[in-house]
């Protein structure tokens, strides 16, 4: 493999491409205060609160988008790529547009505003098109990924649809979010090697969450033998050892309750079958919560609560 970073685009195209598209934001922002007669105070502060405006409405978008993918749709809307999620949201968004847009002097406002969020996103484009990028190849399905140099590789990961196991979040205390670096970077450091064992570190294993991606990698992607959580008869669930690939997960309605109450609980770590008989077997009482969970202390905690909670209300209707 090369180990010279590569860019996405070339470094004049690039700059070339994206001078065009701020010259005609500014032609348009320019075209809407003229076309409304406004005078430069106004056109400017409409720039400024619309285009912030909008950025946080961005970020909005996503954060519901985010939250409808756990939500208790109907099933004809559950696909798997979450398209009609996104339908819902943006027929959501026009349809506040609308109102807006029967507001006086509102079309100043949204058009200046959708103006300078264009050029935000514009610039944001250029910068992640000049950031060099190094090439990582995943051994487990022999994929080869761009990422962006400096990068987290725990994150570089996730970004791709590949969802690691963190018992402690990503701090390198757990060493659940294992690599093994096949070809690559050797000169790792203590951050690197956390608490891993001699064992582990002769096979030249590291910690993703604590590794910066510098140069070409070609890793392979720690399996868990006993992907299962424990029950009270230390019998494992059932669950298969397989990558998690992008998209939306495929959860039972009883799974999609307990992602939703714990966010922290990750379903994606030990497969999304586990996770949906792992729900069942909470409702049902036949769990042992003081042993390692996904999430962590946190989720172990709120899951100790919600089986008290459940255990009490047990109780109480076998005394009504």
């Amino acid at each position: 493999m090369a180990t010279k970073p590569l860019l996405v685009k070339p470094r004049r195209r690039v700059l070339l491409e994206t001078g065009a598209w701020l010259l005609l934001t500014a032609i348009l922002a320019a075209g809407v205060g003229v076309g409304y007669g406004h005078g430069w105070a106004s056109v400017l502060g409409a720039l400024f609160l619309g285009g912030l405006s909008w950025l946080l409405l961005q970020r909005a978008v996503v954060e519901i988008r985010e939250r409808l993918r756990f939500a208790d749709l109907p099933a004809p809307l559950q696909a798997h790529n979450g398209r009609w999620i996104t339908v819902i949201v943006l027929a959501l968004l026009l349809l506040a547009l609308w109102g807006l847009a029967r507001v006086p002097n509102i079309i100043l406002f949204l058009g200046s505003g959708a103006v300078v969020a264009l050029a935000v996103n514009i610039l944001r484009r250029a910068q992640e098109q000049l950031e060099p990028r190094v090439q990582l190849k995943i051994a487990n399905d022999n994929s080869l990924l761009l990422v962006r140099r400096g990068a987290s590789l725990l994150e570089s990961l996730r970004a791709h649809g590949y969802e690691l196991f963190t018992q402690c979040g990503g701090q390198g205390q757990c060493a659940t979010c294992r690599v093994r670096v096949l070809q690559g970077p050797n000169n790792w450091g203590p951050l690197q090697r956390g608490i891993l064992t001699p064992a582990l570190l002769q096979q030249n294993y590291v910690l993703a969450c604590q590794v910066q991606v510098e140069s070409d990698m070609n890793i392979e992607l720690f399996q868990p033998l006993v992907l299962a959580w424990p029950t009270l008869d230390g019998q494992p669930l059932s669950g298969e050892p397989k990558l998690v690939a992008a998209g939306r997960p495929q959860l039972s309605p009883s799974a999609r309750r307990l992602r939703r109450r714990l966010p922290g609980f990750n379903c994606g770590a030990c497969g999304y079958a586990t996770c949906d008989a792992y729900a069942q077997a909470l409702s049902g009482g036949q769990v042992v919560l003081n042993l390692c969970l996904p999430g962590g202390a946190p989720v172990r905690d709120r899951l100790q609560a919600e089986a008290e909670k459940l255990q009490l209300t047990q109780v109480n209707q076998s005394h009504a």
